[in-house]
């Protein structure tokens, strides 16, 4: 049974309207969105907004962290948040970019 659950909620269409919906409850509901996070990963591509006005796009199957972390948390809150501006400021300035560990 769980498995077929867990292929439902991947479904494209379900998936989008899934999570979409939760995440807009979530910003009434403290904690709604952790949990959308742990139980509800998002599938495909997520869109958000950068700091200089240009978009990141990550894509994502639901079995890695970092698509629905950014859906879930946004660019602000996705990964060390208390890293994040020196490192854009810094990768928006480089020619490569090379994030190791």
């Amino acid at each position: 049974m769980r498995p077929l659950l867990k292929r439902v909620r991947a479904y494209p269409p379900i998936n989008w309207l899934a999570t979409t919906s939760v995440r807009a409850g979530a910003r009434a509901v403290p904690g709604l969105a952790a949990s959308g996070e742990r139980h509800l990963p998002r599938t495909g591509i997520v869109r958000s907004r950068l700091p200089n006005g240009r978009e990141l796009r990550l894509e994502g199957a639901g079995d890695e962290p970092w698509a629905n972390a950014l859906f879930w948390r946004g660019w602000d809150h996705f990964y060390e948040p208390e890293t994040l501006p020196v490192f854009f400021s810094l990768a928006s300035r480089a020619r490569v970019t090379l994030d190791i560990g």
